[in-house]
């Protein structure tokens, strides 16, 4: 705690206010180990700011502030300490490096424009306080002025929902200044006449040529050879062009944890004991909202396509007070309780088909054909010679042929009218006895479910299937045993070789900021986080790494790693050996054509051979920079409009081939006397990347380097 006191001695008086009620009451010793991490040597350091490494404790304000802004506007939900650090250094940046500019500039929000953004005349409302739902009215959805000084009103007896605003009002203040900044910024664009003259004419001005065009691909990249030394000779002439950023490469095995079929049956046990219980409680929905762990807690009348998948397939009518499951739903364990039933004016029905498409304009013979077809189909599903669902897969030509031709619950006006007569004429379940026509085609149908009006009451209890503690141990026991005798990359292999259930998956250049890798779609910040702080290329973690919200063990290896800025040959590899096969290509191409001599396209293109023919290309401008087969070429379009007329170029080689023009026609674009209309339109892109970039540019300016990433 000794700590906690030095951080609450540095906070000063700030600590005083954001203690009040609220912000201190969350701050706890799991989260100022952090603060002792740093003895240990650069884990402290969240980041660097003008030349100064900034500490946890350069930023024990702004953690403060960031545990003041969760407790006030998100009080069910506890923030990592990543989340914080991460809160806290964004608002260190604004401090720090917007504040200054701001003030420089003498940017303020005064206290009237502040109360005007959300009291004053409408052009003054900001967008964020006229599209909150509690200042719209229920009916029209538009900003009413009167629920706002409700609000405010009301907001006096309620301190938790005063702070809230007054935070909410200094967010509002900030991005003001910032819209303020930007739209100063923006002023600062400038176009010259000379500019919006040189844009028309490459709007305007064109080319028609002939031309003759090789691509790289016309060799094969098996019959050019390239080594290490020239890729390295490559990247460090060009090694400008090639900074890589942060990244780490890692291989890895997942070991999940799933429920066994002993977790899933004493649950289930569990769930129908909880069922009995349910089905005798004097209030639905209170019982639902306090035993449910899911999020389906809305206990509004339902029609059957708004009734989770599974409450149907009971084979039994929904009646009032009948309690049904608990069935698997998704991932969960579900069950439902009828609290009312209702009728409704609208009437569903679910179905599937099997449609045969008939192709729009097709002739009788066609369709009779179709049609034949189709009703033999019918014939062996009837017999029960052809089941349905297989049939919808074999014979299908809709998205429904992979899921039993299911169309779900619709209601009339949904489908058009000939299918919607045939299946809410339906009486009951079961295939039709004919086909459907309609002007898709022809519809075997069978009714899942006949037509309904009801509308239901549900209580709702939805309950995840988790593994056991049990369960649990032994998947980590089995990544532990794994992860024994690990020594190398070859061990690694070798026991993923002897296990045929287990499966290697290869990260490559992982970023710093990464939340997902193949196999774990997100959380997988404790894996990335070791990559980036504690691995040696060959190495392996001490333990398996868990990541609990997937369910995961996994154990890695890293594979490689890149600093920010290295001209690293591994990590531009594939680039390098693309462009340096292709620069080989290219000498090949020009030194084969340079050697027929001064000679016209047509020569070149017999004694090429290959297939390559002269072609002819119109309207060429230098803002499209494209030429029919040769593609995107600002390289040989740049020469074109530097050709006379009639004169060939010498072979000129781009990103992807070889090209020589002969221009055939030059067009010069007609003089105006009005350039305005090209002027605003680089004005405006230089407007908006002065906005856009700005930031970027503060960042270099007070050389910002964020090391975040480093805390999970």
């Amino acid at each position: 705690m000794a700590i906690i006191g030095k951080i609450r001695e540095k906070a000063g008086v700030i600590v005083g206010v954001i203690a009040i009620g609220l912000a201190l009451f969350i701050v706890g010793d799991d989260f100022f180990r952090y603060f002792q991490k740093g003895k240990r040597g650069q884990e402290k350091v969240v980041g660097v700011f003008d030349g100064k490494e900034i500490t946890l404790d350069d930023i024990a304000l702004e953690i403060m502030e960031a545990e003041r802004y969760y407790a006030i506007n998100m009080p069910q939900q506890r923030p990592s300490e990543a989340d914080l650090i991460r809160f806290a250094w964004s608002a260190y940046l604004r401090k720090n490096m917007l504040k200054p500019e701001y003030e420089a500039l003498g940017l303020q929000v005064s206290e009237e424009e502040k109360k005007a953004m959300y009291e004053g005349d409408s052009i003054f409302i900001h967008p964020q306080v006229a599209s909150a739902g509690i200042f719209q009215d229920s009916v029209t959805k538009k900003f009413d002025k009167k629920l706002v000084k409700e609000f405010l009103k009301n907001m006096k007896n309620n301190p938790e929902a005063k702070a809230r605003w007054e935070m909410f009002l200094d967010g509002l203040a900030e991005s003001r200044v910032q819209e303020k900044y930007n739209a100063l910024l923006s002023q600062s664009a400038y176009v010259t006449k000379a500019e919006a003259k040189r844009e028309y004419e490459n709007q305007n001005n064109k080319l028609a040529l002939k031309y003759f065009y090789v691509p790289y691909t016309s060799i094969p990249d098996s019959a050019v050879k390239i080594t290490d030394k020239e890729l390295e000779e490559f990247l460090k002439k060009n090694k400008k062009r090639f900074k890589a950023p942060e990244s780490r490469s890692f291989e890895y095995v997942i070991f999940t944890v799933a429920p066994s079929k002993e977790d899933t049956l004493e649950f289930s046990d569990e769930l129908r004991k909880l069922a009995k219980d349910f089905a005798l409680a004097q209030d639905d929905s209170a019982f639902a909202v306090n035993k449910t762990k899911g999020n389906e807690k809305n206990f509004k009348y339902r029609n059957p396509k708004e009734i989770p998948d599974g409450i149907y397939s009971e084979n039994r009518p929904l009646l009032k007070g009948a309690v049904v499951g608990p069935f698997l739903h998704r991932n969960s364990f579900m069950m439902v309780k009828v609290s009312d039933i209702k009728e409704d004016s609208t009437y569903f029905v679910r179905s599937k088909h099997i449609l045969f498409q008939v192709p729009k304009g097709a002739e009788a013979k066609v369709k009779d054909s179709i049609r034949k077809e189709a009703e033999k189909v019918l014939a062996k599903i009837k017999s029960g010679e052809l089941d349905f669902t297989k049939a919808a897969k074999q014979y299908g030509s809709d998205g429904t042929k992979d899921i039993g031709g299911d169309l779900g619950w619709y209601d009339e006006k949904t489908m058009v009218a000939p299918f919607s007569k045939a299946t809410f004429g339906a009486k009951e379940k079961g295939l039709l006895p004919n086909l459907v026509e309609t002007d898709f085609g022809y519809h075997i149908v069978s009714i899942s479910e006949p037509k309904t009006n009801k509308k239901y009451k549900l209580a709702i209890i939805e309950r995840p299937i988790y593994a056991t503690q049990n369960t649990t141990e032994e998947v980590s026991l089995q990544a532990e045993e794994f992860l024994l005798g690990l020594k190398t990359y070859d061990d690694f292999k070798k026991k993923i070789e002897k296990n045929p259930k287990l499966v290697k998956k290869v990260a490559k250049k992982v970023a710093p900021y990464a939340q997902g890798v193949d196999g774990i779609p997100s959380n997988a910040k404790p894996l990335i986080s070791w990559a980036f702080n504690e691995a040696k290329v060959g190495e392996f973690p001490k333990k398996p790494i868990r990541i609990p919200e997937q369910g995961m063990f996994v154990v890695p290896i890293l594979t490689a790693k890149t600093e920010q800025d290295e001209p690293s040959l591994e990590y531009f590899r594939e680039t390098l050996e693309y462009e340096v096969r292709n620069l080989k290509k290219k000498e090949q191409i020009i030194s084969k054509i340079n050697s027929y001599g001064n000679i016209s396209l047509d020569e070149i293109a017999k004694k090429y051979a290959g297939g390559f023919v002269v072609q002819e290309a119109r309207d060429i401008t230098m803002q499209n920079a494209s030429i029919n087969t040769a593609g995107y070429t600002p390289v040989g379009v740049g020469t074109a409009f530097g050709l006379q007329k009639g004169k060939r170029s010498k072979p000129i080689g781009d990103d992807n081939g070889v090209i020589v023009m002969e221009v055939t026609e030059q067009m010069p674009a007609p003089q105006i006397a009005d350039y305005s209309q090209y002027k605003n339109n680089l004005l405006n892109t230089q407007k908006q990347s002065v906005s856009s970039f700005y930031y970027q540019a503060l960042q270099e300016l007070y050389r910002v380097k964020d090391f975040t990433y480093k805390f999970n």
